[in-house]
């Protein structure tokens, strides 16, 4: 018998945001107008999800990126996954960004 993955549809849609180009394509598709119309056309780099703050606090994230706005500053985009975990006729992924 094959291996699958534990969660199969959060697995696909981390590989998918791990290639800037992908990543890019899902973040303009998925960013309210407000934030994607001030973005900067450069593609987004993915950073580590997994970081210990200065107070030694873990965390690990979906995706986080960092981009650039139009007038040049740095911003960070994290992006929070959720989907239903199993299928049904209504079933849809959600990308919510914080």
């Amino acid at each position: 018998m094959a291996d699958h993955p534990a969660n199969p549809h959060d697995a696909l849609l981390k590989v998918t945001l791990e290639t800037p180009e992908r990543a890019a394509v899902v973040l303009r598709e998925s960013l309210p107008d407000k934030v994607r119309e001030r973005l900067s056309d450069d593609l987004p780099t993915p950073l580590p999800g997994s970081y210990v703050d200065p107070s030694l606090q873990e965390t690990h994230s979906d995706r986080l990126f960092e981009a650039q706005m139009r007038d040049g500053r740095p911003v960070f985009l994290y992006v929070l996954i959720k989907h239903k975990s199993t299928p049904g006729r209504l079933s849809r992924t959600w990308i919510e960004t914080i």
